[in-house]
């Protein structure tokens, strides 16, 4: 008896947090390790761009979100093992996720030309470097004297 209820009990709590993540979307950073996967990203770089690839298995392009505010690139997703018609669950071993990262830019990042691709799994998130961050050619002025009288003694 006492296992049963423990088990009812253990199911409203499981509904329950089903609900609050539905309702905040972004949770605050204390909650976020219990409601979210932190799914793994490489960053690398060009001359021109910082490329973020993150890995996020069985996720489709439409339960995927890409949201930037106030400097702060988060990227959520969701993984549902959702049945189909006429299916019924034997064992359960592939749960589903939703799958959060959160990166703060910096002024290096032109924030007006991110683009994203969701491939096999593979989220690829494409940033552009701002103007000031690109490689330049710094051309170097020569100076020249005006008349051979006036340059510097070598002495």
């Amino acid at each position: 008896m006492a296992e049963d209820r423990s088990m009812a009990t253990s199911r409203e709590k499981s509904a329950n947090e089903v609900q609050v993540q539905k309702a905040w979307p972004f949770r605050p950073a204390g909650d976020e390790r219990d409601a979210y996967v932190s799914f793994p990203v490489d960053i690398c770089e060009t001359d021109e761009t910082f490329i973020l690839v993150g890995e996020m298995p069985g996720v489709a392009k439409d339960a995927v979100s890409i949201r930037l505010a106030e400097n702060e690139l988060a990227i959520t997703g969701r993984f549902d093992m959702s049945l189909k018609k006429n299916e019924s669950v034997a064992i359960r071993e592939v749960p589903g996720a939703d799958y959060r990262r959160a990166f703060t830019l910096s002024d290096a990042v032109d924030q007006d030309e991110i683009s994203a691709e969701l491939k096999d799994g593979l989220l690829t998130v494409k940033l552009a470097k701002s103007e000031r961050t690109k490689p330049r050619q710094i051309q170097i002025s020569l100076f020249l004297f005006p008349s051979a009288g006036n340059a510097p003694d070598s002495h």
